[in-house]
């Protein structure tokens, strides 16, 4: 049997406003070390964003080194990692080679099928994959020219697709770090645009691959079955709109067949909203300590306040209501509730101005 997991988007150095989480990342990886020796993984997929900027912090790049050194040694293991748009594929580059002593694998760039293919062979059965990292349309347009194709994205990436240089691969799987199919957004991922398109049709992979792992997209969500379409979605959730459930995918390969499920990560911190009003804050503060002061988790919590009028000081109150709990707020987010709505309908807004729009938009959202 192989076994393979697939993860993304990790924005190692990633902040909550002011609020550090290089911790959590920390026991995130002590975590996923621990499950690849515990469960005999074979081999570790980054879809990219490994980290949350393209000059992470030092300490940050140091995590992800250690944990890189930590799994070298685990037997009959290997990491393939491609780069995200939050990534410098500069920064990856320069250890790229010493990384290949400790089995890991990077592909920064967008290259030429056959150098961004990676393969395994491992239980008498061989796999390919094809590393699809991020990359901007300058780089598309100069690798069409080059391969004699202008303008026509299907042809350019079915023949990318279809290039494995070497014959009898049992399965064939894409890591690719772009929009692809209907996704769902989370909401804290920045928008790519593939040259004129969305994302990339799903046609052009269902019949090309036998599993699909997907980088960029920070919500879970399988978008096809057969073959599996996985986006696993960060480790972390990385704002407050996030689910506090997070995923890593697992593959497993036996007698030619390929089997994808769902692994949850442990979370230690967890991300809460309260929405309550100037005249009840009280009360749901109190309501929620209450039941989360026989958990063991910390939190990180946004407060929307509706004021009836306008005050100063409750967020201060709210602070003082929370000292000696494992609640830390770090977002408050104040509105003042008017007497009457005033919704406008279609016809209403095409005849403002840019400017009428504007001032109603922040009437509407700041009073």
């Amino acid at each position: 049997m192989i076994k393979i997991i697939h993860t993304s988007d990790w924005h190692l150095g990633k902040r909550l406003f002011k609020c550090d989480r290089i911790q959590e990342h920390q026991l995130f990886l002590n975590w996923l070390h621990d499950y690849i020796q515990a469960e005999k993984i074979n081999v570790l997929m980054i879809a990219g964003d490994i980290f949350d900027s393209p000059n992470p912090p030092h300490d940050v790049v140091k995590l992800f080194y250690n944990f890189l050194y930590q799994v070298k040694d685990i037997e009959n293991f290997q990491t393939v990692i491609i780069s995200g748009n939050h990534d410098s594929a500069t920064l990856l580059e320069v250890p790229q080679q010493w990384f290949k002593e400790g089995n890991v694998h990077i592909y920064p760039r967008l290259a030429n099928a056959e150098e961004n293919t990676h393969f395994i062979e491992h239980a008498g059965q061989k796999i390919a994959i094809k590393c699809l990292p991020y990359f901007r349309n300058f780089e598309l347009i100069n690798h069409m020219q080059a391969a004699g194709i202008e303008g026509n994205l299907e042809e350019y990436f079915s023949q990318f697709f279809r290039n494995w240089q070497q014959e009898s691969i049992e399965h064939k799987i894409l890591l690719a770090h772009h929009n692809f199919g209907e996704f769902l957004a989370s909401g804290s991922e920045h928008a790519l645009h593939l040259s004129g398109m969305d994302s990339f049709p799903l046609e052009w992979l269902q019949n090309e691959f036998d599993y699909v792992a997907l980088g960029h997209i920070h919500k879970k969500q399988c978008l096809n079955m057969s073959p599996p379409i996985i986006y696993p979605g960060s480790p972390l959730p990385l704002r407050f709109s996030e689910s506090n459930q997070k995923f890593i995918s697992l593959i497993e390969i036996e007698d030619k067949k390929l089997e994808q499920s769902f692994i949850e990560v442990p979370l230690h911190k967890f991300l809460i909203q309260l929405s309550t009003t100037s005249d009840t804050y009280k009360e749901d503060i109190k309501s929620l300590v209450a039941k989360t002061q026989e958990d063991e988790y910390e939190y990180f919590l946004e407060v929307k306040m509706q004021y009836t009028q306008a005050q100063t000081g409750l967020a201060d109150h709210i602070r003082e209501l929370l000292q000696e709990t494992r609640i830390n707020m770090i977002s408050y987010i104040p509105s003042i509730r008017t007497q009457e709505d005033k919704n406008l309908n279609y016809q209403q807004v095409t005849e403002l101005s840019l400017t009428e729009l504007f001032e109603n938009y922040y009437n509407y959202k700041y009073n």
